[in-house]
């Protein structure tokens, strides 16, 4: 629902009656609220729906004090104004502050529309003179500029607090990769010399690894040269029957220990990320609070 004013007149052009409308938002915790207000020659007669309770303490006090503000002209949506003004934070969003001054903007004119037509000549209806309201709405005009003005410095410096966020974290990994590019050189150059080291013990070991893989096998007793030549042992087949079970465990134990090592350095990963995102929630909670 957007805000409605509207004026009926009877068949002389004279005013019959004069209602108005309108919506607003009052802090975080009240929500919604709708006032309508309509006026008779002899009567005015207000419905509101989640009026602020605060509003409704303060204009009960009002009336002790003095009970003529029964009668003051645009009181109520007043003091609901002002409590819409005193609820906002720093949480709250510029496009609210602008709603609201929009919604003061439109209770000004009403506010104008209804002294012009209740002030005409052909008209004989009373209204209280006594408290001009559109300067009460200027000054919540003013105060509701100026939670916009802060609105909008306190969304800027909330950016610039979040950029630097980002600028000291990007500095923090850019001096963190240049140490891991120093590392990879020196590791490069190791590994280099090693690859050089055991390119060389490779050559040698395929050179000998043949004869060493024969001397072996024949150096068992499986296998005897006699005056009749070579002789096989009927027990020849111990010999695979034992080599081939052991080299399977060796392989099974290597592989073995290749996991578990993967699997550790995983998990040192995964705790070092879990760190530096802790810390960049460290980082923007305190921003938060600043």
């Amino acid at each position: 629902m957007g805000n409605q004013c509207f004026t009926k007149n009877d068949a002389n052009g004279n005013l019959k009656n004069f209602e108005m409308c309108y919506r607003y938002v009052c802090g975080w915790d009240t929500g919604f609220g709708f006032t309508q207000l309509l006026r008779t020659r002899s009567q005015t007669i207000y419905f509101c729906i989640n009026y602020p309770s605060e509003d409704l303490k303060r204009f009960k006090i009002y009336l002790n004090i003095d009970a003529q503000f029964a009668y003051c002209e645009f009181f109520p949506d007043a003091l609901s104004a002002d409590e819409c003004l005193l609820s906002y934070d720093w949480n709250t969003l510029s496009q609210d502050s602008r709603d609201q001054a929009e919604q003061l903007a439109f209770l000004s004119r009403t506010y104008e529309k209804y002294t012009t037509r209740l002030g005409d000549s052909r008209n004989d209806w009373d209204f209280d003179k006594s408290h001009d309201m559109r300067e009460t709405f200027e000054v919540l005009k003013s105060q509701c500029d100026n939670h916009y003005r802060w609105t909008q410095v306190y969304k800027e410096r909330t950016n610039i607090r979040i950029n630097l966020l980002f600028q000291h974290s990007a500095q923090r990994e850019s001096r963190t990769s240049t140490q891991i590019a120093a590392s990879s050189a020196i590791i490069a150059e190791q590994t280099q010399r090693d690859s050089a080291s055991m390119i060389t013990m490779a050559a040698v070991t395929m050179i000998f690894l043949p004869g060493t893989f024969i001397s072996a096998i024949l150096s068992t007793t499986f296998f005897d040269y006699g005056d009749d030549g070579l002789s096989v042992s009927r027990k020849w087949w111990i010999l695979p029957a034992s080599t081939i079970p052991t080299t399977v465990g060796v392989l099974a134990v290597w592989l073995a220990w290749r996991w578990w090592r993967i699997q550790k350095q995983s998990a040192e990963m995964q705790r070092k990320s879990k760190r530096d995102t802790s810390f960049l929630v460290d980082e923007v909670a305190e921003l938060k609070l600043g």
